[in-house]
């Protein structure tokens, strides 16, 4: 599927979620780990974070045993590929 995302900052910004279960008979502890972004600004991700990390308070007892969130950065710089 195509999509446009349009970036136009110096920095960007995602949200990482990493989503641990809790090891059962069937299988061991694993974690799974996922970003989004990139966004423009700082806020978007830290909403995406807290949206992730309220959403894993709720599953417990059925879904992820932890959930961990961060934000991260980079410096955006584009360069013309020929």
């Amino acid at each position: 599927m195509a999509r446009t995302i349009a970036v136009d900052a110096d920095r960007v910004y995602r949200a990482v979620i990493a989503k641990t279960y809790a090891a059962n008979a069937d299988e061991p502890e694993r974690t799974s780990r996922h970003a989004e972004g990139p966004y423009d600004t700082a806020a978007v991700a830290r909403r995406r974070a807290t949206l992730w990390k309220n959403l894993g308070q709720e599953q417990q007892g059925w879904g992820p045993s932890r959930v961990d969130v961060q934000v991260e950065s980079a410096v955006l710089v584009w360069e013309l590929v020929e």
